[in-house]
């Protein structure tokens, strides 16, 4: 006989989130951040994360928000939170040219627009994204909607400087909410070139881009090896 699916209990959240904060900090003394205890979670709690943290452990976990980021949120015992503050504000920005040595695929992931869902992506030898309700595995990190924006593009020269540095700051931050550094993105991933272009006319790809309906360019996935190959076609 199967045994019954296991029941989401407060108590063994409440449990799982000392243990996993009692651990981290234990071992490290770089911050904890939210979507990083989210993720180390066995499963997803009875209410918001942040929502627990903030109504049944104030008095024991500080949730830590970057005054200059507050988009970066860090968790941290109570006797701890000063510290883990400093270290937030003591973060460096984004690289200046980070977007072009990013792997495309992650850039077209930040790129889905927000009401799309859940979107995850692999930094694997062949970088993946895919949109599911749920994680499709462990080794998923999730682009949170509020870290993309509906963008349409094949060269990064198609977007002008302020988009592309807001772009930039839109991927830095989430790479700093998940404790991800540039490298653990692009070391097994290909990187997208910042040349300018040599002509004004479109290539292949700009022109397939251009043509599909909003609709069929939400779910398009295109390998690398045929983008390149369209980007060198007239």
């Amino acid at each position: 006989m199967d045994s019954a699916p296991v029941q989401p209990d407060l108590d063994t959240d409440l449990e799982n989130v000392r243990r996993i904060v009692r651990e981290h900090y234990e071992r490290s003394e770089r911050p904890l951040f939210l979507a990083q205890l989210g993720q180390r979670l066995p499963s997803r709690p009875l209410i918001p994360l942040r929502q627990l943290l903030e109504s049944k452990l104030s008095g024991e976990l500080a949730v830590v928000v970057d005054a200059q980021a507050p988009k970066r949120i860090a968790v941290a015992p109570v006797a701890k939170s000063h510290t883990v503050r400093a270290a937030l504000s003591q973060s460096s920005p984004p690289i200046e040219g980070m977007l072009r040595l990013l792997p495309r695929t992650l850039l077209y992931a930040f790129s889905k627009p927000p009401s799309d869902g859940r979107v995850f992506y692999w930094p694997t030898e062949r970088p993946r994204y895919e949109v599911a309700s749920e994680s499709p595995g462990p080794d998923a990190l999730e682009i949170e909607p509020d870290y993309r924006k509906n963008l349409r593009f094949a060269e990064l020269t198609d977007l002008d400087a302020e988009v592309r540095r807001e772009f930039a700051d839109r991927i830095g931050a989430w790479m700093k909410a998940h404790g991800l550094a540039l490298e653990d993105l692009r070391r097994r991933g290909r990187s997208v070139p910042d040349r300018t272009p040599t002509s004004t006319a479109p290539n292949a790809l700009t022109r397939l881009i251009q043509a599909q309906p909003p609709d069929i360019l939400g779910r398009m996935v295109i390998p690398g090896d045929v983008a390149a190959l369209l980007m060198r076609s007239p």
